[in-house]
């Protein structure tokens, strides 16, 4: 199983998946009000593509 995992996870932050992350995390704050005072809770994203970007530090 660790094998499965750690060869699936090669591609996770591949170029393509990056490319579609963005996409969805500018999608996402045209309709989430991303406040500093709000918390997100990420449970089991990966490498972080999409819940990192929607941080209150680091979206835009």
């Amino acid at each position: 199983m660790k094998h499965d995992f750690n060869h699936k996870a090669e591609t996770f932050d591949s170029p393509k998946n990056i490319f579609l992350a963005n996409l969805v995390c500018q999608a996402a704050e045209k309709q989430i009000d991303l406040l500093s005072d709000k918390e997100i809770l990420d449970f089991g994203g990966g490498t972080g593509l999409l819940a990192l970007p929607l941080t209150p530090s680091q979206a835009g």
